[in-house]
């Protein structure tokens, strides 16, 4: 197992808006990265989970202009077994939830500005070791 957990403070006064001190654009203030794995002779599993906090992306002159990504969570799993001795099947799913990878909003979040919807992905087959 493996756990990472960021927590960041950032401060910049920007020039569009001089008079306010304002968190530094496109880092979050939270992130958390979450890996479980599991291995024997034959067999190989991994699940990873990824989280990132509202994240600014623009700050504009008006308040209301400013662009937000909102908070993200993924999840993937990964899959390996060994047939023979240069031969794997594998097995990838990114996005195993399906959440929304982007989704951001202009100046409220009420407001949105954005949608991507990525859907879960299985990137499958076998691997031959040469």
């Amino acid at each position: 197992m493996n756990a990472n957990y960021t927590t960041q403070k950032s401060e910049i006064e920007y020039p569009a808006r001089p008079s306010e001190i304002l968190p530094l654009t496109r880092t979050p203030d939270n992130e958390l990265k979450l890996t479980l794995s599991y291995q024997n002779e034959k067999f190989f599993a991994q699940v990873r989970y990824a989280y990132e906090d509202l994240v600014p992306s623009r700050i504009a002159e008006n308040p209301d202009e400013d662009l937000y990504y909102l908070q993200n969570g993924q999840v993937d799993l990964s899959l390996t077994y060994q047939l023979r001795k240069n031969v794997r099947l594998f097995a990838d799913v990114q996005n195993l939830t399906n959440e929304p990878n982007y989704d951001r909003y202009e100046g409220h979040s009420s407001r949105p500005a954005g949608f991507r919807h990525l859907p879960w992905t299985l990137s499958s087959g076998v691997r031959l070791e040469l």
